[in-house]
């Protein structure tokens, strides 16, 4: 069931996929950063 081939893609399927996910989640830091530098929001915290 677990052959070399199959064990080959699944670890390269989870380096494609960790790696999408990280660049999404470097996109969403920078684009909050980028709005907050825009856009100063007052910690108006009740």
């Amino acid at each position: 069931l677990f052959s070399p081939l199959c064990m080959s893609f699944f670890a390269f399927f989870l380096i494609i996929v960790s790696g999408i996910f990280s660049i999404k989640m470097e996109f969403c830091l920078t684009a909050s950063l980028l709005c907050k530098s825009k856009f100063p929001v007052r910690d108006t915290s009740p």
